[in-house]
């Protein structure tokens, strides 16, 4: 459990199971065979006339005073991840709430479930293997399963082998876009 600083709840885990195999200092490198996480809550807010979430505190005490030249990125791989019945929130208390429809300013996903495999964040870059994601979100709107080979970088983000099924529809296709950083 990890208060903010309004000593509201931040981030708590019911239960959290974790398998290292492999940390090495010098050349900035954390591989991970298996993280369970079951009953997570996690909830991501911006108060009233505050610019930052909070979870700032958290991300400012991570962050290097001063890059070196000399400093690697970490290269962190994971081999499984399991998410079970997570929850997510997301509100912007600086702003008004709709009602009629998804509102991405305040957002509440529950009954997350989640397997993934081969999660690899090296440098700005992200890769991951989503074999399964479910969740359903406060306005009704409900993802029975999302798989995909995902890749998130600066300069592209792209979904193999996508698929998305919701209680009325399925889409099956590859979804890839390019950007300059």
């Amino acid at each position: 459990y990890i208060e903010d600083l309004h000593k509201d709840t931040l981030i708590f885990i019911d239960k959290f199971g974790l398998n290292i195999r492999n940390i090495d200092l010098s050349k900035q490198y954390l591989s991970v065979n298996n993280i369970d996480l079951n009953g997570l809550k996690f909830y991501l807010k911006k108060y009233p006339s505050e610019n930052d979430l909070n979870i700032q505190f958290i991300i400012d005490a991570f962050q290097a005073k001063e890059k070196t030249k000399t400093s690697l990125d970490w290269r962190i791989d994971f081999a499984t991840i399991q998410l079970q019945d997570a929850a997510f929130s997301y509100n912007d208390l600086n702003r008004q709430e709709q009602y009629d429809r998804i509102d991405f300013n305040n957002i509440n996903l529950t009954s997350i479930n989640t397997s993934l495999d081969k999660l690899k964040i090296s440098g700005d870059t992200i890769a991951v293997d989503i074999h399964q994601l479910s969740f359903k979100e406060k306005k009704g709107f409900t993802v029975n399963n999302l798989q995909a080979k995902v890749k998130v970088s600066p300069n592209e983000i792209s979904c193999y082998n996508l698929v998305i099924q919701t209680p009325n529809s399925s889409i099956k296709s590859n979804y890839s876009m390019q950007y300059k950083s």
